[in-house]
């Protein structure tokens, strides 16, 4: 074999182990953070914590900041500067460079672990965070807003929405879907103002959230 066979062989797999690279937020996102001085992500709603880690995964207005293994999550967009409300991310100073912003998107789709665990472990942690149903946006909202869920597996997926007797006034989607993070516009100009709860039944569970309709 040639040496420069043995060239390309070498940085295919020297490529191979750094995207099977294990990223951390205790390791290698918090210190991209500091480095930074970055503190949140800042938008109309003021700030969106990012200390510590488990403000990140807590739900409100523009939350919450990281859905695990979606790299449309809210922190994302902002780095990148395409969330489409607020400043890019960190507020003021050098925007977050390319190397940093790839640690973070690898971070995301790792499942967004706190720390190096074994593998068995962090797979079941993924496929826990992998069912997740966001905070609609805008919220309050008039007459439109946009509703982020994430489902571990294929199978049938229902996203309803409930007036506050718990009457089923709209059915968002009702399908089988593949695994996967999507997003649902939603209208709801028929409706009346008040409180609604929006519903996700998929891979045999359920959550709910509730939104504001202002008019």
């Amino acid at each position: 074999m040639s040496k420069r066979s043995m060239m390309i062989i070498l940085i295919l797999l020297c490529g191979t182990l750094l995207q099977a690279q294990t990223v951390n937020y205790t390791q290698h996102v918090k210190p991209i953070f500091d480095k930074y001085g970055c503190t949140g992500c800042h938008g109309g709603s003021g700030s969106l914590n990012v200390f510590p880690y488990n403000d990140l995964f807590t739900t409100g207005v523009h939350k919450p900041v990281v859905v695990a293994n979606d790299t449309n999550s809210v922190l994302i967009l902002k780095v990148k500067g395409l969330a489409g409300f607020g400043s890019r991310m960190p507020q003021g100073g050098d925007p977050i460079s390319n190397e940093d912003l790839r640690t973070l998107v690898q971070w995301v789709k790792n499942g967004a672990p706190l720390n190096a665990t074994a593998v068995v472990e962090r797979n079941e942690w993924e496929t826990i965070r992998s069912f997740d149903l966001a905070q609609n946006y805008p919220n309050p909202f008039n007459p439109s807003t946009l509703i982020r869920f994430t489902v571990p597996q294929s199978g049938h997926v229902a996203l309803t929405l409930h007036d506050v007797t718990g009457r089923n006034v709209m059915t968002i989607l009702d399908r089988a879907m593949e695994a996967g993070s999507y997003s649902a516009q939603v209208s709801a100009a028929e409706l009346a103002g008040g409180v609604y709860f929006y519903r996700l039944t998929a891979s045999g569970r359920t959550t709910t959230k509730k939104m504001m309709l202002v008019k």
